[in-house]
């Protein structure tokens, strides 16, 4: 079962994501341009070297690969919307193992005493 749950999570995760404009591709893009980001100046003979951080609410626009930027607050609510859905898909599973539990209880119980009452 926790497998099942593990699945659901991931793909609920990545529908939410790309549902707000990311594919998985971009989601991987984004991680890999978090790092530092080099600018050069050559005016002033210089190197500036930043850290470029995406789902922040100060973060830069990030250009999606179907050429759409997405601004700072889409990134945040993407973000959000995407935690979200994991906790909300690990209680759905929860909750429905507890209730087969429950359920598969019951009916061994009312097993048990039907089998009592025929002796």
């Amino acid at each position: 079962m926790v497998t099942d749950v593990t699945h659901l999570s991931l793909v609920s995760y990545f529908v939410v994501f790309f549902k707000n404009g990311f594919t998985p591709g971009d989601l991987v893009t984004a991680q890999k341009q978090g790092g530092l980001f080099n600018l050069s100046l050559v005016m002033f003979n210089a190197n500036i070297s930043f850290h470029k951080d995406y789902f922040t609410k100060n973060s830069p626009p990030f250009m999606n690969s179907r050429g759409q930027m997405i601004d700072a607050n889409k990134q945040v609510d993407a973000f959000a919307q995407a935690q979200s859905i994991v906790y909300l898909s690990i209680f759905i599973c929860q909750a429905f193992n507890v209730c087969f539990f429950v359920s598969s209880l019951i009916g061994k119980l009312l097993d048990k005493i039907n089998f009592r009452c025929l002796l």
